[in-house]
């Protein structure tokens, strides 16, 4: 990678970043008495998830890691994913489908800004 970031990849980590510190926080949310919330493996997954994006973004920044760059997009992707049931499962309020398709769009839009950075730069040969 550059040591320089370039602008669409500085976006894309800053929205990686609020998606993740969102998925962290998230956590800590409570139900609302009467409603039932997301499984118990859910929540601890985005947590996981969550806190692993915030160290991989660090990597990223700090040392210009485009492995990491490729580990954090997957992870971001993964916790996009984690909210498809909200689409399918019923008793869902529809709040929660319209931030989950909110998370989406701004996941799909993160991959993006940052799919420059994840080509591999080839090596001369010596």
């Amino acid at each position: 990678m550059d040591p320089t970031l370039p602008r669409s990849l500085l976006g894309g980590l800053v929205l990686f970043g609020l998606l993740s510190v969102v998925d962290v926080v998230m956590t800590f949310v409570p139900v609302s008495p009467g409603e039932t919330g997301p499984p118990f493996a859910a929540v601890v997954l985005g947590l996981v998830l969550g806190i692993v994006s915030l160290g991989l973004l660090f990597i990223v920044v700090l040392r210009r890691s485009t492995a990491a760059l490729r580990w954090l997009t997957g992870c971001r992707v993964l916790s996009a994913l984690t909210g498809l049931p909200a689409f399918f499962v019923g008793g869902v309020p529809s709040w929660v489908a319209v931030l989950v398709a909110i998370f989406l769009v701004l996941t799909l839009l993160g991959c993006v800004l940052v799919a420059p950075g994840l080509r591999r730069v080839p090596t001369k040969a010596v």
